[in-house]
């Protein structure tokens, strides 16, 4: 038997590869899915949802008090034709409208900004998650493979090594 016979015998006995629990059952996986459908948080963040439902509701009242403060600021302004009169409908209808809208279109915005960021840190921690349960795979099937070739006497066989064996032995028996 030649040399490249042996090594690709010796690789052929290598034992199957088991699989790696996790990844065969993903149980630990299919959970992390799980969550990140359901958004399922802890209770500090449900306490921030619970505080940015306050606020979301406070801007959703604000923007449209506004728009109906400002409206009924130009109705009482329209309505009447001395300045003397104007005024009260101007700050009370006109300022205090647009400081309505303003601040719960900023409050809006706030509660967008930290509900995205909020989405960000989960995917983080459970990225997070998902790379720690992709090492321990890792280190699983490197172990296994150490095991594999210390047990075979240390001799792994690359497809390439074969034929370029081959190729040298050709050459030196002078058929190429």
């Amino acid at each position: 038997m030649d040399d490249a016979t042996d090594q690709t015998m010796q690789i052929s006995s290598l034992p199957p590869a088991e699989p790696v629990s996790s990844i065969a059952e993903g149980a630990e996986l299919r959970e992390l899915d799980q969550q990140l459908l359901e958004g399922a948080g802890s209770g500090a963040a449900s306490d921030v949802g619970r505080y940015d439902r306050v606020l979301y509701m406070a801007a959703l009242f604000m923007i449209p008090a506004g728009l109906v403060l400002i409206i009924l600021g130009w109705y009482g302004t329209a309505n009447t034709v001395f300045v003397f009169e104007q005024v009260p409908y101007l700050v009370s209808g006109g300022i205090l409208g647009a400081a309505f809208l303003v601040g719960g279109a900023v409050i809006y915005v706030g509660v967008w900004i930290e509900r995205v960021a909020h989405q960000q840190r989960r995917q983080a921690e459970q990225m997070a998650e998902l790379l720690a349960l992709l090492r321990g795979d890792i280190r699983e099937l490197t172990d296994a493979t150490e095991k594999a070739v210390k047990a075979n006497g240390d001799r792994v066989v690359r497809p390439a090594a074969k034929a370029t064996k081959r190729a040298r032995k050709k050459k030196a028996s002078g058929r190429a």
